[in-house]
């Protein structure tokens, strides 16, 4: 089936909903919880020299405190053990929790941008909502993605142990075929998605419609994805290279410092640590601002192509 879609209106229209709506800021930040791992600054001293033999000279202070780290490490397994643990439930429930205010992000961010786009307008409580009770189907959904994914790497690991690596070499050309094949599962699980959420759809059902729907419309999809990555790539080389300027000057300060066997001043690093740390929440922001726009679109195009015309499914906000 040939749908006529004109682009530059379906992306003006989910820059004026990103624009006008700036709650969905909110969710579109949360979005970005179950897609990417929290990166950690690094604000560790990095004060290394080169010794004579061409080998890296830790400061005294990394000696000492990997002493200590090994130290503790060879006591009775009965005193660091439950440290371990302990923290690693504590590291798996943080987890946990940006998982699931993902899931909550992107659904209430999906049902309210189509909301935004029907009726103009779109409360917190609304989308927050929706959000809340989509979290079982969409686990569900990526579960239901992910097991036969992770049946198919342990597969691959077994018979490239098996055979003392030889399978690897066939890895080559089977990934020619698997990366295309992942490109189009994200693409399916991904529209699975707005049919949970905007038609109350099944799981099962979500995956069978998604499927009808990629087959009759590929075209507009891989237009619309094609202008998505792009304008996504540029947009994200300008986002990060206040970054990028910032960790300049410690680069600069590095091969400076090992070019003439010294220990750089750990000092000179804290404009960079400063100029990061003030900058991250503007990034935050700013991220948060593009999935809402990339997302809104992405909306758009799937109400144009199923005909969705109507208000999406409602659901009482939750009380305050």
């Amino acid at each position: 089936m040939n749908t006529s879609i004109d682009y530059g209106s379906v992306l003006s229209r989910a820059w004026h909903i990103t624009w006008r709506h700036k709650v969905l800021w909110i969710f579109g930040i949360l979005a970005g919880c179950s897609n990417s791992g929290g990166s950690s600054g690094s604000g560790s001293n990095s004060n290394v020299s080169v010794n004579d033999r061409g080998g890296i000279e830790l400061p005294p202070e990394v000696e000492r405190y990997a002493r200590e780290i090994e130290r503790f490490f060879n006591q009775d397994p009965t005193v660091w053990l439950p440290w371990v643990l302990g923290i690693g439930c504590v590291a798996l429930l943080i987890g946990l929790a940006f998982y699931v205010l993902g899931l909550i992000g992107e659904s209430g961010l999906i049902h309210g941008a189509a909301l935004a786009d029907s009726t103009g307008s779109v409360t917190f409580g609304e989308a927050w909502a929706v959000g809340v009770q989509k979290i079982v189907p969409l686990f569900l959904l990526r579960l239901l993605i992910a097991v036969p994914i992770i049946i198919l790497v342990g597969l691959l690991v077994l018979l490239t142990v098996g055979t003392m690596g030889l399978f690897a070499l066939c890895l080559i050309p089977l990934l020619c075929v698997l990366v295309p094949v992942g490109i189009v599962v994200s693409i399916w699980q991904y529209f699975a998605q707005y049919f949970i959420v905007l038609e109350n759809a099944g799981v099962v059902d979500s995956l069978r419609r998604s499927w009808a729907l990629l087959r009759q419309h590929w075209a507009p999809v891989l237009i619309l994805g094609l202008i998505t990555i792009v304008g996504s790539f540029i947009i994200g080389l300008v986002l990060a290279l206040p970054f990028l300027l910032a960790v300049l000057p410690t680069i600069v300060i590095l091969i400076g410092s090992a070019s003439q066997n010294v220990q750089p001043d750990w000092t000179a690093f804290l404009p960079t640590l400063i100029c990061g740390g003030l900058y991250l929440p503007v990034l935050i922001v700013l991220s948060g601002v593009l999935t809402t726009f990339i997302t809104s679109a992405w909306t758009i195009l799937f109400k144009r192509l199923t005909g969705q015309a109507a208000v999406p499914v409602v659901v009482e906000p939750i009380p305050a």
